[in-house]
């Protein structure tokens, strides 16, 4: 669990134009790599992320990573034992939404029924900093990384009120 959640919202209007957003992150965070991150597949062939090929072979005996489980060695689950080895500094800032946004009726439509007329652009978890990301890690994601990935999104609008 992070040590410190923060969080930052900003709502700013000026002659039709409006900003909105939401900055937040968590500070202080430790992050334990577990499941496939550590490498517990079943042939070494199935190891999905690049980082994980700096394993320790008869070709590579100063790698960054103990060497592949593999079925049916005698010590094949020894890489996978506890160890602050696979602890990782998580802490993140993210851009967690943003939109700008236009009234028409501040200038285009002055005489119309409507009380607002307002496009937007809009779009949320945009940029993240964090030490997690060159693992292809999600920093609010589960320890093997098995979530579905927060998703990136944008959107064009047009808000009415009459």
């Amino acid at each position: 669990f992070p040590r410190s959640n923060y969080g930052i919202t900003a709502d700013l209007g000026f002659k039709g134009f409006s900003l909105s957003t939401v900055i937040q992150g968590a500070g202080n965070r430790d992050r334990y790599l577990g499941g496939v991150l550590q490498g517990d597949v079943d042939v070494v062939s199935r190891f999905p992320y690049a980082f994980q090929s700096d394993y320790w072979r008869p070709d590579n005996t100063n790698p960054l990573y103990p060497r592949a489980v593999t079925n049916g060695s005698v010590n094949s689950r020894n890489n996978l034992q506890s160890s602050d080895f696979y602890l990782l500094q998580s802490k993140y800032i993210r851009l967690k939404y943003i939109q700008l946004g236009y009234d028409l009726k501040h200038s285009l439509l002055k005489d119309s029924p409507f009380q607002q007329l307002k496009m937007f652009v809009s779009g949320t978890n945009l940029i993240t900093s964090s030490n997690s990301k060159k693992f292809f890690i999600d920093p609010e994601s589960d320890v093997s990384n098995y979530q579905y990935p927060i998703q990136r999104t944008f959107a064009i609008g047009l808000n009415a009120t009459f």
